[in-house]
């Protein structure tokens, strides 16, 4: 199952503008993807959107970025987590790309493509230092 919601900026001249976070679930996993997001241009395969999120240097990282991706893996209350976002003073995380190949304004409904590399949050020395998602994909997922 997979949800998506899109949240406005609350800028009352531009309320098209905002964050989307798509929310896929199975069994005892989720993944999360956050992006910007423009619900007045118009998406196609002929014209798609991508956004990156691929520092290089600690200096390019921009904590207010809204592209982000997490892996969560939860069983009985034993929980592994893992994120492209740093906590506060550590180490840049991973990298992200999100490709939008379609989103139809009639139906309200957003298709594209998604890969990303997440490190482990925790402080388990048993959990693999990262994820890494190749080949993600979410058609025709429909959101408020």
């Amino acid at each position: 199952m997979t949800t998506a919601t899109f949240v406005s900026d609350g800028d009352v001249d531009h309320p098209t503008v905002g964050v989307m976070t798509l929310n896929a679930y199975r069994g005892l996993e989720t993944v999360t993807l956050t992006f910007p997001f423009d619900t007045a241009i118009p998406i196609t395969k002929f014209n798609p959107v991508t956004y990156e999120y691929i520092p290089r240097i600690p200096s390019d990282l921009d904590l207010n970025d809204p592209i982000t991706a997490s892996y969560t893996y939860e069983d009985q209350g034993f929980a592994l987590e893992y994120s492209t976002v740093p906590p506060d003073g550590e180490e840049i995380r991973g990298n992200l790309e999100i490709a939008i190949s379609e989103y139809n304004t009639a139906s309200k409904t957003v298709t594209g493509t998604f890969k990303f590399n997440a490190k482990y949050t925790g402080e388990s020395e048993l959990a693999n230092d990262n994820v890494n998602f190749q080949q993600g994909a979410f058609y025709h997922i429909a959101f408020q």
